[in-house]
């Protein structure tokens, strides 16, 4: 990192510094922050004093670690002896004397440069968490440990072999057998098709939103190629409600907070007293985590979810922190990197080759198609059907070509003409909420401005149920700007008009019908008024007088 803190080992978190309670696993042999976030708890909370549901007969009494000043960090640094940044540093330099106590007591292994800034020392926010990779991470190991991908989930057999030393959780004890029980936190066979075919087949966002997801489906076993905002997407919209039928009610509502935690924290527009309640709640839905998955589930990454909203007091909303612009900036930059042996002088010619392109393109015929005038993905300049009765709904009023070979279809009565048409109106995909019911609160007549769009999603069941409730989702419109400024309506008090103060006399008549032109003149006796321009011109040119 650019603060010179190491992040990886046992000290791998910034904030918690040398005070951690990260431990290492034996049989596992990595660092787990398993039962390090009930000292976040207040005082009295039950979970500080409970012995058995994390490890083993330990009560917390102790404090969160304080987050310390710009001196005191500068006191600690001089204090180990960290060395500044070579000229020639990097990410691969290692400093030929580390500081002492290196891994133990801190993990400074150098003095940033940025310490010569005179206000590095008061700048809190030093470190800035990378929301996005934090988010991606923790969702790949929820991911991984339920779907339970071998190589990458955090319940195996290293991970059971931990738990006597650690947990009292003899339900998931290796027996004598050298069985492994279940844990109530995977998916069997049956669930895992559910949610695969769920994700295929009934998972559909607005175009531009998210990827394909359905492409990231592997042979029915596993989530590949999911990019980041591919699991941001799934992390906040999906997983609060995907394993309602799935996973028991503990493991669905335990997922469903940490989702909503990260829905809560990635708003555009955040408020202090929010903030302030998140990071109330994100111990508690950690350690709703803890009771539940095993101690080799817990990283760094887990971690750090518990310091994320004091950043964002600091910081504010985690765009303006996290590394999507970074990576989209780099993303374009590489791909005008066509020389490898130039890559600098490579991407200045492909920019300037754009933009030549682009501002010439203005200057065409209209005629002439560019990729400014390009249209729209999927509009390919279709036509609308048209009916020969009136009142079609729109769902069937789709602009579009017709493909393949025309067919010609003639019904031998009308009831069966009217049988189809009473199927097709019952069995299209026109979504609704509790269909053919209307929740009578809300006004229905309403302005565009104050439309939203949303997408409707249906629950992964285990079992039909008649009641087709679907999970409403709010998504933003690609391409639309979101304003703080409210739209200009109307103001709700219209009776109140406010009669403006005029006199009678500053009123001017006048006759349309009469074209003719009279005199104005001015009856006044008020003395014409100096110009103050006109009397300095006059002094001026007397004083020039004189001096002649």
């Amino acid at each position: 990192m650019l603060s010179g803190w190491t992040t990886h080992g046992r000290l791998a978190c910034p904030y918690c510094n040398g005070a951690t309670d990260a431990f290492q696993l034996k049989n596992g042999r990595k660092t787990s922050w398993f039962d390090c976030h009930r000292r976040f708890l207040p005082i009295g909370h039950p979970y500080r004093r409970n012995k058995t549901l994390f490890r083993h007969k330990r009560v917390v009494r102790d404090t969160p670690p304080p987050y310390l000043t710009g001196e005191e960090t500068e006191k600690q640094l001089d204090y180990y002896g960290a060395l500044e940044t070579v000229p020639r540093g990097g990410n691969w330099h290692v400093p030929p004397n580390m500081p002492d106590s290196y891994g133990v007591h801190h993990n400074w292994h150098k003095k940033s440069i940025f310490w010569e800034l005179p206000y590095w020392k008061d700048l809190l926010l030093r470190h800035n968490l990378d929301v996005m990779h934090i988010e991606k991470n923790f969702f790949e190991n929820i991911m991984n440990t339920i779907l339970n991908v071998p190589g990458k989930t955090k319940d195996n057999i290293k991970s059971r072999l931990d738990l006597p030393d650690i947990c009292s959780r003899s339900e998931l004890h290796i027996n004598s057998n050298g069985q492994v029980p279940v844990p109530i936190f995977r998916l069997s066979s049956e669930k895992k098709s559910v949610l695969f075919n769920w994700v295929a087949s009934e998972v559909k966002f607005p175009d531009g939103y998210v990827s394909n997801l359905s492409r990231c489906v592997e042979k029915g076993q596993k989530f590949s190629g999911m990019k980041s905002h591919d699991c941001h997407v799934f992390m906040q919209r999906l997983l609060p409600f995907a394993f309602a039928e799935l996973l028991p009610t503990n493991v669905h509502e335990a997922l469903a907070g940490i989702g909503a935690f990260f829905r809560d924290l990635s708003t555009r527009t955040l408020k202090v007293e929010v903030v302030e309640q998140l990071q109330e709640n994100i111990p508690i839905l950690l350690c709703n985590l803890e009771k539940i998955f095993p101690p080799g589930f817990f990283d760094v990454m887990e971690h750090l979810a518990v310091h994320l909203p004091y950043e964002a007091l600091l910081r504010g909303p985690v765009h303006y922190g996290w590394m999507y612009q970074y990576e989209r900036a780099m993303k374009y930059l590489k791909g005008k990197a066509k020389n490898l042996a130039k890559v600098e002088g490579s991407i200045i010619a492909g920019s300037l080759t754009e933009e030549t392109s682009h501002f010439t393109s203005y200057y065409f015929a209209s005629k002439v198609r560019t990729r400014k005038r390009a249209p729209r993905r999927y509009d390919d300049g279709g036509v609308a059907p048209t009916y020969a009765v009136a009142g079609v709904p729109d769902i069937f009023s789709q602009i579009g070509r017709l493909g393949g070979k025309s067919k010609e279809v003639w019904w031998s009565s009308e009831e069966d003409a009217h049988s189809a048409h009473t199927y097709i109106l019952l069995n299209c995909e026109d979504p609704l909420i509790r269909y053919f019911e209307r929740y009578n609160k809300f006004e229905p007549f309403i302005l565009a401005s104050q439309a939203d769009q949303v997408s409707y999603l249906p629950y992964p069941r285990m079992r039909e149920s008649g009641i087709n409730w679907l999970s409403v989702i709010k998504v933003t419109p690609r391409g639309r700007i979101i304003s703080g400024e409210e739209p200009p309506l109307q103001e709700e008090q219209i009776n109140e008009v406010e009669e403006p103060e005029q006199q009678i006399d500053d009123i001017l008549l006048i006759d349309p019908h009469n074209h003719e032109y009279e005199d104005l003149t001015d009856d006044g006796t008020d003395e014409a008024v100096e110009d103050e321009f006109n009397e300095n011109d006059d002094v001026s040119s007397d004083d020039e007088n004189v001096s002649d």
